[in-house]
């Protein structure tokens, strides 16, 4: 191996340069050498199989890290999905605490009246009307009307299947599944989802402006869409890595003011510290 004869000549010039290294009664020049030889040739041999085992290892090492990369990469898309069911579920909740109220005819004071002993802020007042006998009887709400969950029959199996695709990091099908649910279920009220998730394609496949222009149809379109958040998130991302750095803090700027509690906030505040710490 080229180690092995490195260090021989290596050897011999040490050898060449030492005075008096062949003296009477002592090894001549050529037991010196051919000694050395063989130690480098034993040492050699003895490295190999070490160097073939890091090579392995090194190889096993790389493999596990691009595994943990690719787990990653989905763990961040199940995050980013969960978030915008609970954003999703807290709008709900919220639309439903309004119908309510509106319903019982419950309303909510800014602070509790004097000397209630409740914490809760909240102030029943039953609406009332008078009836023929002069007294009050509770006033009759309209019932309330629940919209169907979609507008089409199917969308949500093929906007699953579009999202399957993304989740494998099959970035062109994704696109393509997306692009075409939009295009068949103009109705569906998965259509906002299936616009962020195309924006998110396209930007993984660094597709920057066209990323940016599918965002800006989600926020034109669906501006109380629970993905929102995301949406001006990643939307800035794509004006950054086209070095448009006003256009990014800006929209990192909307993320932070209008969706404070939300986890979108807390990556654009984190952004935003590196963003103007370039300045």
């Amino acid at each position: 191996m080229r180690i092995q004869y490195t260090i021989l000549v290596l050897a011999l010039g040490a050898v060449t340069l030492m005075p008096g290294c062949v003296s009477t009664g002592g090894r001549n020049m050529e037991t010196v050498v051919t000694d050395m030889h063989q130690r480098v040739t034993l040492l050699d041999e003895g490295l190999e199989p070490s160097l073939a085992e890091l090579n392995e290892n090194a190889a096993a090492l790389i493999q596990r890290v691009n595994e943990n990369e690719r787990q990653m990469r989905l763990l961040t898309s199940l995050i980013e999905e969960n978030q915008h069911k609970i954003d999703n579920l807290l709008k709900m909740l919220a639309d439903l605490k309004s119908t309510l109220y509106r319903h019982w005819g419950i309303s909510e004071s800014v602070r509790p009246p004097r000397g209630s002993t409740s914490g809760t802020g909240i102030e029943i007042v039953p609406p009332t009307r008078s009836n023929s006998d002069g007294g009050d009887t509770a006033a009759a709400a309209p019932p309330v009307v629940v919209p169907s969950e979609s507008a089409s029959s199917g969308d949500l199996e093929v906007y699953n299947r579009a999202k399957e695709h993304y989740d494998q990091e099959d970035y062109a099908a994704s696109e393509s599944a997306f692009s075409a649910f939009l295009q068949d279920y103009p109705r569906s009220d998965q259509r906002h989802k299936a616009q962020f998730w195309l924006g998110k394609t396209l930007l993984n496949q660094s597709e920057y402006s066209r990323a940016i222009r599918a965002f800006e149809v989600l926020r034109r379109d669906f501006p109380d869409s629970s993905y929102m958040a995301f949406a001006l998130h990643n939307q800035a991302v794509g004006h950054f890595r086209l070095g448009e750095r006003d256009e990014a803090i800006a929209l990192m700027e909307e993320v932070v003011a209008n969706y404070p509690t939300s986890t979108a906030a807390a990556h654009a505040e984190r952004d935003l510290k590196q963003l103007r710490g370039r300045e």
